[in-house]
């Protein structure tokens, strides 16, 4: 059984709310699932997983700061998550462009060694509630594609 790792950071709850309905995906996929907030997640927690997932809000055109801490906080440690695996994302934004948030995310996840993977999803955080079902497709796709 694959294990995912769903991480958010969520200021209104929306994002939480869009990381609950990307674990649903992956568990219907058949995969085990630890949903956690970014400044919870340790490299042990990376380590253990055969793939991520990272949701974030994007305040002023980037990742949430507690989304960027994680990789900062996690640097030191970031051999020990392992290379190739899986990296899935979503953005929950207002009225700005997210393709920042995605670079972003691409690039520091492939500084851990996470390599991007499925149809990333952005969600306007008035229309949140929209982004639940390509939440749910990405964490489907992600767990199936290391199981």
């Amino acid at each position: 059984m694959s294990k995912v790792l769903v991480v958010y950071h969520s200021f209104t709850g929306k994002c939480q709310a869009l990381a609950g309905a990307a674990a649903e995906g992956a568990r219907s996929a058949g995969a085990e699932v630890v949903v956690k907030d970014a400044a919870t997640v340790t490299a042990a927690d990376l380590s253990a997983a055969d793939a991520v997932i990272i949701g974030t809000p994007q305040p002023f055109g980037s990742v949430a700061g507690e989304t960027k801490k994680l990789f900062e906080r996690l640097w030191p440690e970031r051999e020990k998550v392992g290379t190739g695996k899986p990296l899935g994302a979503f953005v929950c934004y207002g009225s700005t462009d997210p393709s920042g948030s995605f670079e972003f995310l691409e690039k520091w996840g492939g500084r851990f060694g996470l390599e991007r993977k499925g149809q990333w999803v952005t969600a306007k955080r008035d229309e949140a509630e929209a982004g639940r079902e390509p939440c749910r497709q990405l964490g489907a796709d992600i767990a199936s594609s290391v199981a």
